[in-house]
């Protein structure tokens, strides 16, 4: 069974993890520039449905952080931010791809973290010391978060209807 990770927004990332193979893959949040004259980057779409797009039959979970805007985050930011998670929801459902949600401390608390980021790059590297490279820059935090993700999905097989 393949279990995915996301650490939604645009500094996100998906993970792929497959613990039979300890096979790890992880893809950053796919962007695109806006149309000219407007400031940013905006998902693109069709790569994320690519991304998440398994063959029929593959047998594949996926665990969503359950995140929310910033109270101090200005509207265009929130409403960018709703669209992205509304796009990643929208791509589970349209791959009939299983998925829950988990708060970021549901989740680590289950690894012993808090909001520091650099304990969570360190840890991904401890855990998946083969791709530990995908992890070095400050930067890579959406990686290990949506790598971690994946493995609490693995770690806690069965307990997916109260994960959130």
């Amino acid at each position: 069974m393949m279990f995915i990770g996301i650490d939604p927004g645009k500094k996100g990332a998906i993970a792929l993890f497959d613990p039979s193979q300890h096979d790890l893959q992880i893809e950053d949040m796919p962007l695109v520039p806006r149309p000219k004259g407007k400031k940013g980057e905006d998902t693109n779409y069709a790569r994320l449905a690519e991304i998440l797009w398994k063959p029929p039959g593959t047998r594949v979970f996926a665990l969503i952080e359950d995140v929310w805007s910033m109270p101090k985050e200005g509207v265009s930011s929130a409403h960018a931010f709703g669209r992205n998670n509304g796009a990643l929801l929208m791509g589970l459902a349209a791959g009939k791809i299983p998925h829950s949600l988990i708060t970021p401390a549901k989740w680590k608390k289950h690894f012993g973290l808090n909001r520091d980021k650099g304990a969570s790059r360190s840890l991904a590297m401890q855990r998946f010391p083969d791709q530990a490279d995908l992890f070095l820059r400050v930067k890579d935090d959406g990686r290990a978060e949506a790598a971690l993700i994946a493995l609490y999905a693995f770690e806690m097989k069965g307990n997916f209807g109260n994960a959130a």
